[in-house]
């Protein structure tokens, strides 16, 4: 049956109704009324109750009844009146439910935080240069993980009104600025972060020159005064020799306090025109795969962190790529040791220094003449990757003692002879915590790495990885390996306590022998080793050190834990051997080790319950 217009109500009284309808709605609400629609106006009894789900679907069959008859063979204007009608039901109903929300967030544990706490919380969720993962790295889409890190906490000020407008009112959540955002975009963040100092992330690949012309735009003017951290991938940006524009650009950064160059293909060269650019508030300055116009530039002096990387094939490339011109372009160098350390003496409060394939072995090139000593007393950390030749001309130039240092060194004996023995002072040094733990693994093929730990923390505070020549055989390796954990062993600081946990990974034992594991076992800073893990698959080539008994004692008298990695029990050089070793203990009168591990073992047999006799507690695990 068709509905005709003047059954239904006009247009002026469902906005009154929906209005009234609206307002008790949020009358009820604010007077607490546990069901405000529970009544003698809704049900014949005052005392009846109905649950939320069928009180809604009664009001609503109530309020559409009068399109149930409305379908789509009715007249068109018919179909338009009834749907108006519904449009502007389900309005009101949507206006009910998030005054419900409203009141629900308001009741919600943090919305008891004062005003200024949330911005706070939100602050934690912003960073200038957020972590990315390794993989991800050299992805093309590492700039936007990148962007969608930083900018991914502005979600939370779409939870509702009062965590906008605390997040709008607070400007350092808005001070991260990126160069692929539109114009818009960055104007609007420039104009909520007020007057609180920038973080500027840009990506020159895919629009070359772009940033250098920010000093060109307005807006660039107000950006570029306030910018206190500039990250700039320049991979695909074209400096010219004589180009104003970077130094007009690094001109303007007053308060610059962080300044990051990347380049991911080649080596890039930055303008002799920014030569006498000073940053007075520049303290951590990265370059990666990019130098200075020389290395006495004047953005470079008064640092607290300095970080220089050179990836191996990206000076192959630019390498090769100048070969082909000689007359127009000089010869590519890396810097020598002397052209660092000069850098580095106009830097004498520097903290943290990092130099990976930097550094320019003897004898590849012409060395400057050799600068005075460099002393950075305030030298923290320092991270060295490269040849051991040129660290050690560094290290003969350096006054310095720092608290945590990783070295990563390729080189033939002798080279590594003379880096461990100016490392010496370093190893030794009594100003950090002394050492409790000791790792020591063989990465892989010639390579050799030893982590040391305090107990304080997790991190080593000494990171060593030696790495022989191609042509070094393998007798000169095992030579160079003994006298490497021997030297360092020796040398490391651990006080009358000595080391407690002691761990060997990767097939690290073929390499030391029974002769040199036994001598690692006399070091008299293992006496008191209390833990012993070996995690290596040639447990056959080392485990037989603990068969030589020193007098009425035996080798490490203090262990109380033991692991084993896929160890043969079976074979006789490691099942039978440890048998004997932790009867021995027993014979002696000396404590049982208390827990055994056997992890991922094969061959075990009836080996758990003969080695369980004689300690604590035998653990099998699986892989």
């Amino acid at each position: 049956m068709a509905v005709h217009r003047d059954t239904l109500e006009p247009t002026s009284s469902r906005r009154c109704r929906s209005a009234l309808y609206h307002h008790y709605i949020m009358s009820t609400m604010e007077n607490g009324t546990s069901n405000p629609f529970a009544g003698s106006s809704c049900h014949d009894r005052e005392d009846r109750r109905v649950s939320p789900r069928e009180f809604w679907i009664s009001v609503s069959h109530e309020r559409l009844q009068a399109c149930d008859h409305v379908d789509n063979f009715s007249p068109p204007v018919t179909v338009d009146v009834a749907l108006a009608r519904i449009h502007e039901e389900v309005s009101a109903m949507e206006s009910a439910m998030l005054a419900g929300r409203r009141r629900h967030n308001a009741l919600l544990p943090i919305a008891r935080l004062l005003p200024d706490i949330l911005p706070r919380v939100f602050n934690f969720l912003t960073l200038d240069n957020p972590r990315i993962p390794y993989g991800e790295l050299s992805d093309v889409k590492s700039y936007a993980v990148r962007q969608q890190a930083a900018l991914g906490w502005i979600k939370v000020t779409h939870v509702c009104g009062a965590w906008r407008d605390a997040a709008l009112s607070h400007p350092h959540l808005w001070t991260t600025l990126f160069s692929l955002s539109s114009m818009n975009w960055t104007a609007e963040m420039v104009s909520r972060s007020k007057a609180a100092l920038l973080s500027y992330l840009v990506d020159s690949s895919s629009q070359f020159n772009g940033p250098l012309t920010l000093t060109e735009e307005p807006l660039g003017l107000k950006i570029l005064p306030r910018l206190r951290y500039l990250y700039w991938d320049i991979s695909a940006t074209m400096f010219m020799p004589r180009d104003l524009r970077l130094q007009s650009l690094l001109g303007s950064m007053h308060v610059l306090s962080t300044l990051t160059f990347i380049n991911h293909h080649s080596i890039e060269h930055l303008p002799e025109s920014i030569e006498d650019v000073a940053l007075p508030a520049l303290r951590h300055l990265t370059m990666q795969n990019t130098f200075p116009p020389s290395w006495t530039t004047r953005m470079m002096h008064h640092l607290t962190h300095l970080e220089i990387s050179v990836d191996s094939d990206a000076f192959d490339a630019e390498y090769f790529s100048d070969g082909q011109d000689t007359d127009s372009e000089p010869e590519l160098r890396l810097p020598s040791p002397s052209q660092i350390l000069l850098c580095l003496s106009h830097s004498p409060g520097l903290e943290s220094l990092t130099l990976s394939g930097v550094l320019e072995p003897p004898g590849t090139g012409t060395q400057p003449p050799r600068q005075p000593t460099v002393s950075l007393p305030h030298l923290s950390r320092l991270n060295y990757t490269g040849s051991a030749a040129a660290l050690s001309c560094f290290l003969e130039g350096l006054t310095a003692t720092p608290d945590v240092f990783s070295i990563d060194t390729t080189g033939v004996v002798e080279e590594h002879a003379r880096v461990l023995d100016l490392l010496r002072p370093w190893l030794g040094a009594k100003t950090r915590p002394p050492t409790r733990s000791l790792m020591i693994r063989r990465v892989q093929g010639k390579v050799l790495g030893l982590e040391a730990r305090s107990s304080r923390t997790w991190e080593p505070h000494v990171k060593l990885r030696i790495d022989a020549i191609e042509t070094q055989g393998s007798d000169e390796c095992q030579r160079m390996w003994n006298l490497f954990v021997s030297f360092v062993c020796r040398h490391l600081y651990t006080d009358s306590v000595g080391i407690r946990a002691l761990a060997l990974e990767g097939q690290i034992l073929s390499r030391l022998g029974v002769n040199g594991f036994r001598k690692l076992f006399t070091e008299p800073s293992f006496a008191n080793v209390e833990e012993l893990r070996f995690l290596g698959t040639d447990s056959p080539s080392g485990i037989p050190a603990l068969a030589y008994f020193p007098g009425d004692g035996v080798h490490l008298p203090k262990l109380e834990y033991m692991e084993l990695y896929r160890a043969p029990l079976a074979n006789a050089r490691v099942g039978k051997v440890l048998l004997d070793y932790l009867k021995t203990r027993r014979e002696r009168g000396i404590p049982p080790v208390k827990t055994l591990v056997l992890r991922a073992c094969f061959m075990m047999e009836d080996w758990e319950a003969r080695l369980g006799e004689f300690v604590g507690v035998v653990r099998v695990l699986e892989e």
